[in-house]
């Protein structure tokens, strides 16, 4: 019982933390652009359990928040993606209030100007508990990771730098029992002929213990990483690519393979851009920057919470007119437990969205998504689809109305049961854009 109290302690507090880093972010980037909107209205369901028989109808009054902002020059620099509602059902007693939706917040603030900082980030999601069942109450918990550290930069000539970092990052589960922490550091000798590319040789290093694991510190690993690092800024490309080797030790595991991570961006026409990211990794305590889908699409799936392998692939396309904006994207992940067993997830997902603005005061939206995801221990896949549209209808310079409908489906079997969802809401917002973007 003990245990079990003192893990929802820690639970609430990462909450508190969550929502407060939110105010801390909003704050500390006045000076900058940082757009904002927060949102109060109900939301109802068809079937909030998600079930396939026995369907039970639901009313939640919710309250929302969004932080969308982005600052790379000056002291302080950060990357602010967050789209989190509260809901409490109203008609269902058997329901908690619970938090639903993503954040992803990094920054860093240099105290001596590109000689020596601070970083921090924070990230909450939220997985399914049961990975085969569907993302409903009862069947969600969250995931709470910050890191935070030093950073320090050597200049070793005119173009040549050494680059040393150091991190304390801690991720908290809201219900299994694998807490995990990671102390680690990384280096870089690197060379810059100019302010828009670098290549650099690395080497990191990581020391993971599971701070609640029932088998102790059986599950503690060792990461170590050697790689080369490049960077490219142009007038249409950027490039960020980090490719080498890496190990994981420990008493249950060793494995070791490749190391890859790829973000890419390339401006095909003035308004097409397209865009590609990869990821290969043995996977610490570190928050991870993932798709913000928002409230309403909750309940990604995790293999495990212990030593694993991830790999992951994302690319497409995004159109941004005057009046018109649309996204064409495929993503693929893979998760491999690195324990005896060598248990695998595979998640395959087409997404797009379009939106387009009909009147200066009106804008509407249709998205749409498409995934098929098995797990290696079951031969059965499971197909799951969901559709919408959203309508904004501006009634002043910072209030809106917004509409929302949403259809969700799942075709499963006995390991992954079906499930079919109406679902809507409508919301009163108040938001715009706080600040002007400009170098501190």
């Amino acid at each position: 019982m003990g245990t079990i109290m003192i893990q929802r302690n820690e639970h609430v507090w990462l909450t508190r933390l969550l929502l407060c880093a939110c105010l801390l972010g909003f704050g500390a980037a006045r000076s900058a652009e940082l757009d904002y909107a927060l949102s109060a209205g109900v939301d109802a369901s068809d079937n909030i359990d998600r079930l396939p028989a026995d369907t039970r109808n639901s009313v939640a009054a919710v309250a929302g928040l969004e932080l969308n902002g982005r600052e790379t020059a000056g002291r302080l620099q950060y990357d602010i993606a967050t789209d989190v509602a509260y809901y409490n059902y109203v008609n269902r007693d058997d329901l908690d209030p619970e938090l639903r939706g993503q954040a992803f917040m990094r920054g860093s603030y240099g105290f001596l100007p590109d000689r020596f900082g601070w970083n921090a980030s924070l990230g909450y999601s939220q997985l399914r508990q049961d990975p085969q069942g569907s993302g409903a109450p009862g069947n969600r918990e969250s995931l709470t990771s910050v890191a935070t550290g030093p950073w320090m930069r050597l200049r070793l000539g005119d173009a040549m730098e050494a680059d040393v970092s150091g991190q304390y990052a801690r991720q908290a589960y809201g219900k299994r029992p694998f807490d995990n922490e990671t102390w680690g550091g990384r280096a870089l000798l690197a060379r810059r002929p100019n302010p828009r590319s670098m290549l650099a040789l690395g080497f990191a290093y990581d020391q993971v213990s599971y701070i609640s694991s029932p088998v102790g510190d059986a599950l503690d690993f060792r990461r170590r990483e050697a790689f080369v690092r490049t960077e490219l800024q142009g007038a249409r490309t950027e490039l960020q690519l980090e490719v080498g080797y890496s190990d994981m030790t420990g008493q249950l595991v060793d494995s070791d393979g490749p190391v890859l991570r790829l973000d890419f961006n390339r401006r095909l026409t003035p308004l097409l851009t397209g865009f590609v990211s990869a990821t290969r990794e043995y996977i610490t305590s570190e928050p991870t920057d993932q798709q913000i889908v928002g409230p309403g699409q909750v309940g990604e799936a995790q293999l495990t919470g212990e030593p694993r392998r991830a790999t992951r692939f994302e690319g497409g396309v995004r159109f941004g007119g005057a009046r018109t904006q649309f996204e064409l994207a495929y993503l693929w992940r893979n998760e491999t437990a690195q324990t005896a067993q060598h248990e695998s997830r595979d998640l395959g997902q087409a997404r797009g969205s379009v939106t387009r603005a009909f009147t200066p005061r009106v804008r509407g939206s249709l998205f749409a998504s498409f995934g098929d995801e098995s797990f290696s221990a079951h031969s059965a896949d499971a197909l799951e689809h969901i559709y919408g549209a959203q309508l904004g209808i501006e009634l002043s310079r910072s209030l809106g109305l917004d509409v929302r409908l949403q259809h969700a489906e799942r075709d499963g079997n006995a390991q992954f049961p079906g499930y079919s969802e109406m679902s809507g809401g409508l919301f009163l917002r108040y938001g715009g854009t706080r600040g002007a973007a400009q170098a501190n």
